[in-house]
């Protein structure tokens, strides 16, 4: 609830009675003591948390908590010494963590190194109380309204927040909070060559931050706040560093590979921060080992330095990978880029410890260190067979992220012929398949792979995900059914496995099965109650808090869209379950009067009706009693997602609220303010128009006109009577705003497809000017055609965005919102050639 100073007095009566009482084990002493200090910190009192936690260090079993939260105020505090003394032990601990290895970089004792930085003033911890309510800005470490303070006047490495924590805020199924977003606005990357390419994923980030920067606005870097948010990277860097900046970063890491044990992870980091030849040196010196170990997971870590000015360097690399693997005798070829003495000593020692036939070539390694060059040969005589096969895989996800198919499956398809027997090939084909909308071909190929270890639960997993995708339902429950303890299909709500159940149910909604669908989402939301309820100890629930807002949110959105189906008649109940939910009502009756009268238990038992299917249960109230019955805690929890309040709109529309309609629209349009997002491309535009065409302006009591007219205007930005006539003309001056919108971007789909919707929504046919402005094809101009013929040194990917190509998934968007408007002369016609192009 916000209220941090109460919990914090009620922990320090629970500390002190029982500081010297067996009724608390050790660990629960040690989790009140760290859970105190989190409150200290989420108040501001870093000082004296730091303090607090010293005091009690020997009290404390979890080290790693301790060491990180005494790492992290450092950084607040601007204690450098005591924060590298902390970093250095939880390296030690684990060597995999990067954001230790950041943080450690952070109070390096070299002031050139920290001068790099821009280090966070705070961390919001959101999984603590309703902290996005909290008035931070008047917080004592906000009072200078930034939440980075650069230790530079060039800092360009900026320490996200979500860095200095292992788990919480910002991480996987979270809803990015007010600072969250205020951390990523800060941290905008300056320069266009330094920003990452989005390859097959969703593109809506770069679409509002084009308009937004089109409208003379800052622009948010962020995932749009609808979407579920990945795992953020530890640092942003906003610009291309120096040369002199590079060569001070690698010897850095040169120091500290002398000063630690060698470790992967100190190989692959600098890759962050480099650029040209210095780049393709060090991804030479770091793949060829995870290429010789056999990692299939290489892809997976380099994907995040593909930016505009990196992708043509790492193309040039793994092709020249195949190429030389691919001759007489197999090897990796020349050293690739400039390398320093202490570079090449590096990497010929390290390829020698990688391979069993190592004696051999010791000696080699030795004379490559002493007369190192610019350039060198590998040492390697010649490569395992298996070299060839990984660097197949990793082009072909290459190609696969560079929007380049037919490479990408020609690559695969070569990588098969060479290994057959081996599985992950088949999941990548079936991934590249999936990107270009070929669903059951990569059921089929999942299969496969999955047939070939049938041990394994992730390949199990992976195929019941994908034949639910291409609506499989059977095939699906008899796989699931292999690693599960429970044999019957009606007792797997007791398994509590939630991502199954809403895939199931999206299968099951797609197919028609509405009334079905309705059941799984019902399970998942019945989880949650069992597991509030039974919840004594509070640090399971801290755990599960992550998972209950990203299930949560999905499952109640999809059971209310189809309670508003059902009251709308859109979507039909079966008559069998509607005969039935009408008898049990009768029943209920009647055992509620044969009660009252007084009858025998044994006439009860004999008049029971009988036993339920599981879809009946979900259908016993209105459609619209049990809808708000499911959005009232949604509003609780999820207050910052769109779609919460989208849903309370349709909920107060039916329900006749005018009011409440308002509010909703009101909420939205701060929710689009504070994430800077455009309102033609966010789910307000459509709600507005609906709101314009079909709100009872008649039904507000007169007292609520004047504030009714004043939060519309706010949201029009125009002033705005609350009268049906100034409504309508309201409506029409967004529409036409957005004709403009059309005609200026004609292949602009996701600007189409809310326009689409918004259209729908409000019972009206498309414009004329809007069909007309549909592109019959994509036409490309005498720049656009130049930006794409640089494919081959800037790669597809980038060119494709530079000529702005809309992706597959914006098209089959469209395509689900024109069926609304199937009978409308031209719509289809005036897509059919863009799609075909794009697919």
């Amino acid at each position: 609830a916000g209220r941090l100073t109460v919990a914090l007095e009620i922990l320090d009566e629970v500390e002190q009675q029982f500081a010297d009482s067996r009724d608390l084990d050790a660990f629960e002493k040690s989790e009140i003591i760290l859970y105190r200090a989190s409150l200290l910190e989420e108040m501001g009192k870093y000082k004296e948390c730091y303090e607090y936690l010293s005091s009690r260090e020997q009290n404390i079993l979890d080290e790693t908590s301790l060491l990180e939260a005494l790492g992290r105020l450092s950084i607040f505090l601007r204690q450098f010494d005591t924060g590298r003394k902390a970093y250095r032990r939880l390296i030690n601990n684990n060597k995999d963590n990067e954001c230790y290895v950041f943080c450690l970089m952070a109070c390096d004792e070299n002031e050139e190194i920290r001068k790099l930085f821009a280090l966070p003033r705070c961390s919001f911890n959101g999984a603590m109380g309703r902290a996005d309510s909290l008035a931070y800005r008047q917080l004592e470490q906000l009072s200078s309204g930034s939440i980075f303070e650069r230790m530079g006047e060039e800092s360009f490495v900026y320490l996200l927040p979500c860095a200095l924590r292992s788990s919480g805020e910002d991480r996987a199924g979270w809803l990015p909070s007010c600072f969250s977003r205020q951390a990523a606005q800060e941290s905008e990357v300056k320069e266009k060559a330094m920003s990452l390419i989005n390859g097959w994923r969703p593109r809506e980030e770069r679409r509002v931050c084009t308009e937004a920067k089109q409208n003379g606005k800052e622009c948010n870097i962020t995932k749009l706040y609808s979407k579920r948010t990945l795992t953020p990277h530890s640092i942003r860097v906003t610009r291309e560093p120096t040369e002199r900046e590079q060569e001070l970063i690698a010897s850095y890491f040169e120091h500290l590979q002398r000063e630690l044990a060698p470790f992967p992870l100190l190989d692959y980091l600098p890759l962050s921060f480099f650029t040209g030849d210095r780049f393709v040196a060090a991804l030479d010196h770091f793949l060829r080992p995870m290429l010789r170990k056999g990692v299939v997971s290489i892809f997976a870590a380099i994907r995040r330095l593909y930016t505009r000015n990196r992708v043509h360097l790492i193309t040039s690399v793994i092709e020249s990978y195949v190429t030389n693997l691919e001759k007489k005798p197999s090897t990796f070829g020349k050293l690739l880029g400039t390398r320093n003495r202490n570079t090449t000593a590096t990497t010929a020692a390290a390829t020698t410890d990688k391979r069993e036939d190592n004696e051999p070539l010791r000696a080699a390694a030795g004379d490559a260190a002493a007369n190192s060059n610019d350039v060198v040969n590998d040492t390697c005589p010649e490569e395992m067979s298996y070299c060839l096969l990984y660097t197949y895989l990793l082009l072909a996800q290459h190609y696969d992220f560079t929007r380049q198919t037919e490479k990408a499956l020609a690559i695969i398809d070569k990588a098969i012929e060479h290994t057959p027997t081996f599985g992950d090939l088949y999941l990548a084909k079936g991934r590249i398949c999936k990107h270009i909308g070929d669903n059951q071909t990569a059921a089929e190929l999942h299969e496969k792979a999955r047939e070939m270890d049938t041990a394994d639960r992730y390949l199990n997993s992976k195929a019941v995900t994908y034949f639910l995708r291409v609506g499989d339902v059977e095939r699906a429950r008899s796989l699931s059914r292999l690693f599960s303890r429970l044999g019957d299909t009606e007792e797997t709500p007791e398994a509590q496995c939630m991502w199954f159940e809403l895939k199931m149910a999206r299968a099951l909604s797609r197919k028609g099965l509405h009334a079905e669908a309705l059941v799984e989402y019902s399970n998942t939301l019945q989880h949650f109650q069992e597991i509030q309820q039974d919840q004594v100890d509070f640090h399971p629930y801290c755990m599960r808090k992550c998972t209950f807002r990203a299930y949560y949110r999905e499952a109640a959105g999809e059971a209310v869209r189809i309670y508003f189906g059902i009251h709308d008649g859109s979507i039909e109940i079966p008559p069998e379950l509607a005969n039935s939910n009408n008898s049990n009502s009768k029943n209920n009756t009647s055992s509620n009067q044969n009660k009252k009268k007084g009858g025998s238990a044994k006439q009860q038992q004999k008049q029971a009706p009988p036993q339920e299917k599981p879809a009946t249960k979900c259908l016993t109230e209105k459609p619209l009693v049990a809808a708000e019955k499911i959005l009232m805690p949604l509003l609780k929890c999820c207050s910052s997602d769109v779609r919460t309040w989208e849903a309370h709109y349709h909920l107060a529309f039916r329900k006749g609220a005018v009011a409440a309609m308002i509010l909703s629209l009101c909420r939205l349009d701060k929710l689009n303010a504070a994430n800077r997002v455009d309102m033609f491309y966010s789910p307000l535009f459509p709600l507005l128009l609906h709101f314009c065409r079909k709100a009872d302006i008649a039904a507000v009591d007169s007292d609520l006109h004047e504030m009714a007219a004043a939060r519309l205007s706010s949201i029009f930005n125009f002033p705005v009577e609350f009268k049906k006539e100034a409504l309508d003309a309201a409506a029409d001056s967004l529409v036409q705003q957005l004709n403009s919108k059309c005609e200026a971007n004609p292949t602009d789909l996701p600007l189409r497809t809310v326009a689409l919707k918004a259209f729908h929504l409000a019972g009206e046919p498309l414009p004329a000017a809007f069909v007309q402005h549909l592109p019959s094809c994509i036409t490309v101009t005498e720049k656009e055609a130049a930006a794409a013929a640089t494919a081959t040194a800037t790669s597809a990917a980038t060119a494709a965005e530079e000529v702005d190509i809309p992706s597959l998934t914006e098209c089959e968007e469209l395509l689900e919102q024109l069926q609304h408007f199937k009978q409308q002369e031209g719509v289809y016609q005036g897509v059919r050639v863009c799609f075909a192009y794009v697919a």
